[in-house]
C-alpha cells in the first residue's frame, strides 16, 4: 500500500516537472517567434491604412475635378498593384502567426 503511494506520488512530481517543461518550449518558441512577426504584420497594417488614405483622396480628387482622368487611372492602378502586395503579405503574416500557436504543445498531454 506504501509503495503504491510512493509511486503515485512520483508520477504526480514528474507530471509537474514535464508540464513545466512543456510550457518553458511553449515559451521560448512563441517569444522567439511571434514579436518579430507581429512587429512586421503592425507595420504592414500601418501601410494598408495608409494607401487606403491615399486611394480616398484620390477620388475625392477625381470628384472635384482637380486630376485628370489618365493621371487617376494611374495613380489607382499603381495604388490597387500596392494594396494587393500588403493584402497578401499581410495574410501571410496572419497565417504565420495562426500556425505558430497550432504548433505549441498543449499542457494536458503531460499527465501520467
Amino acid at each position: 500500500m506504501v509503495e503504491a503511494e510512493q509511486a503515485h506520488q512520483t508520477g504526480r512530481g514528474q507530471s509537474k516537472v514535464l508540464q513545466r517543461v512543456v510550457r518553458n518550449v511553449n515559451d521560448r518558441q512563441s517569444g522567439r517567434i511571434k514579436p518579430p512577426l507581429r512587429d512586421e504584420l503592425s507595420a504592414v497594417q500601418t501601410r494598408i491604412a495608409s494607401l487606403k488614405k491615399k486611394k480616398r483622396k484620390y477620388l475625392e480628387l477625381y470628384e472635384i475635378d482637380d486630376i485628370d482622368r489618365n493621371m487617376f487611372s494611374e495613380r489607382l492602378s499603381v495604388l490597387k498593384e500596392e494594396l494587393d502586395t500588403e493584402l497578401t503579405g499581410k495574410s501571410k503574416l496572419e497565417l504565420e502567426l495562426r500556425d505558430d500557436r497550432l504548433t505549441q504543445y498543449p499542457s494536458n498531454l503531460c499527465t501520467i
